[in-house]
């Protein structure tokens, strides 16, 4: 956020393109009793001795009792994971190893969902939200939190938008890839 008497250009973040992957100490970003948690033993043993194939984890230690399996799967979801009946695993956007590894080291889960609070906007809603703002040629855009660049795919090819009047900002890195490929296929 810029300081009093700073325009936002002034902000050490900003730039007249794709503002991608800006870091924060972790205390500003929130890592803190709300985002991280504690696991025990139990949970840090049935991880530790699981499987990664290609973006799943699947748990190895046999049948894990009720309370067991929900402290697991608690950790799983946290990292992103979602269980796959198919798969007989949880599935992540990418290869989970360096999150489990750092997962292990740390012995405490970030829910990153509530870490980023990234909630996708549904392209309906994307798509109605850019024809009320009415963008113009000449406008400036800023996506103070572009996610996986729903918003910005709303904007329609026939605006003419220039690549220096659109600056999008992400914290969360997951999403930087996306946002990269978004400004290199758009020309920006």
């Amino acid at each position: 956020m810029a300081e009093a008497g700073h325009s936002l250009a002034d902000s050490a973040w900003y730039d007249w393109s794709i503002a991608v992957g800006a870091t924060w100490p972790d205390h500003e970003l929130g890592y803190g009793a709300h985002s991280m948690k504690d696991f025990s033993q139990e949970v840090l043993a049935v991880i530790s001795s699981g499987e990664v194939d290609g973006n799943s984890f699947c748990i190895t230690s046999g049948q894990l009792d009720r309370n067991l399996y929900t402290a697991v799967n608690e950790v799983l979801e946290n990292l992103g994971g979602k269980w796959s009946r198919k798969l007989r695993g949880h599935v992540l956007d990418d290869d989970p190893t360096e999150k489990i590894d750092e997962l292990l080291l740390a012995r405490k889960t970030v829910n990153e969902r509530q870490l980023y609070q990234f909630f996708e906007t549904p392209a309906e809603i994307a798509k109605r939200v850019v024809e009320l703002a009415d963008i113009r040629k000449d406008m400036c855009i800023l996506e103070p939190s572009a996610g996986r660049s729903a918003l910005l795919d709303a904007i329609p090819a026939n605006r003419e938008i220039e690549p220096h009047w659109i600056t999008a900002v992400e914290l969360d890195p997951k999403h930087i890839p996306v946002l990269k490929r978004w400004a290199i296929t758009h020309g920006k």
